[in-house]
């Protein structure tokens, strides 16, 4: 029987280089800043899978130094390796295969922009791909921040306008083309904007006070 897998895109945390659209806004150290702390908190969460024993696998961008890389995500339990593909339907589709030929009976995959992920959210994932052939998180601005899939592999990313609002439906679409049965997970926002990570803070202060009022 195959093991879960669980794949966690990342960049090097560079200042300039990521978040680069919410750094024109609030400077680029300040984005490199949220985004390590949002990346953080998906790391969080891949570490307590981990410790379930789902196979967790952090892939890099092309070009990032794996040592800084190993430093930053600092944990043994990962495998570490670098994205492959001139496109992120590339890349997505060589880190999927490259799972289920190593065994993975489910495999999903996430960014590291998403601050809220959390456990009960990847268990409805594993839950979702034990009835469907796929499953997909979708994101506000039109795409989506997770993507799940049981063997055989299928190609949902070949001719995708990636960063255009239209992602999550043309992956949906690509599915129902190949007469795939699909799973949808509560959506969730990636911190892409300004507008992003302001309304962010104001969900963490609108939960740090709803908890506040439960225990008065």
């Amino acid at each position: 029987m195959g093991h879960r897998a669980l794949i966690v895109f990342v960049k090097e945390p560079r200042t300039g280089e990521v978040k680069t659209r919410l750094g024109q806004a609030i400077g680029m150290e300040r984005a490199a800043e949220i985004y390590r702390a949002c990346a953080g908190e998906v790391l969080a969460c891949a570490r307590d899978l981990a410790r379930r024993d789902v196979h967790v696998t952090v892939c890099y961008t092309p070009g990032s130094d794996p040592e800084r890389i190993g430093r930053w995500v600092n944990d043994s339990s990962f495998h570490l390796a670098v994205q492959e593909g001139a496109t992120l339907g590339d890349r997505m589709h060589r880190a999927l295969a490259r799972a289920m030929d190593q065994g993975a009976a489910k495999v999903l995959l996430v960014g590291s922009d998403v601050p809220e992920l959390d456990g009960p959210l990847f268990d409805q994932a594993w839950d979702q791909l034990e009835r469907n052939d796929v499953v997909l998180g979708p994101s506000p601005d039109g795409g989506y921040y997770l993507i799940g899939m049981r063997p055989p592999l299928k190609d949902l990313f070949a001719g995708i306008l990636w960063s255009s609002p239209e992602v999550y439906e043309a992956t949906r679409a690509a599915a129902a083309s190949q007469g795939l049965s699909i799973g949808v997970l509560p959506p969730r926002a990636d911190i892409d904007r300004e507008e992003d990570f302001r309304a962010y803070q104001q969900r963490l202060w609108e939960r740090e006070h709803s908890g506040r009022k439960h225990h008065q």
